[in-house]
């Protein structure tokens, strides 16, 4: 997924700005360059010890402008293992 702010130009920069992380089995957002859906940086997010109760995930709270019928898309990558 990538993570970011625009710029003017709406191209996206780096960062975890509004990102976090949530459940008790995530770990902190952080910016990575790992691996990039576009671009060269995106968020990383680690679980550990995931079952059905216990899950984690990222939320963002809804930016500004941002309101009831708006479309957001995001990429994620699950990594085998």
């Amino acid at each position: 997924m990538s993570s970011g702010n625009a710029n003017a130009n709406g191209t996206w920069r780096p960062s975890t700005q509004g990102w976090q992380a949530g459940g008790g089995t995530a770990n902190a957002a952080v910016n990575s360059q790992v691996a990039a859906y576009e671009g060269t940086h995106s968020l990383s997010l680690t679980l550990t010890n995931t079952t059905t109760p216990n899950w984690g995930s990222a939320y963002l709270a809804a930016p500004t402008g941002v309101v009831g019928g708006s479309t957001i898309t995001a990429s994620v990558l699950v990594p085998t293992g």
